[in-house]
């Protein structure tokens, strides 16, 4: 199974808009202020968000531990 098949496209939007969301309200900023995500991830001190990578190796650790017969199954 490949990873990306796993997790679609619409998922991995709305990780990455959660993780940006959880930064803004850490950071306290308003969604009036209109700050953009590059911003909010430079004063994170982030090139791109992490969440979704974490999610994705993870998943991929997970899945290396059960044998391919069994996840078909499902």
């Amino acid at each position: 199974m490949a990873q990306n098949a796993l997790v679609s496209q619409t998922l991995k939007k709305t990780i990455t808009s959660f993780e940006l969301w959880c930064y803004r309200r850490i950071l306290k900023i308003k969604w009036t202020d209109m700050v953009p995500n590059t911003e909010v991830l430079s004063v994170m001190k982030l090139g791109t968000p992490v969440l979704l990578k974490q999610i994705m190796c993870r998943q991929s650790q997970f899945l290396v531990m059960w044998p391919e017969d069994q996840l078909e199954k499902n």
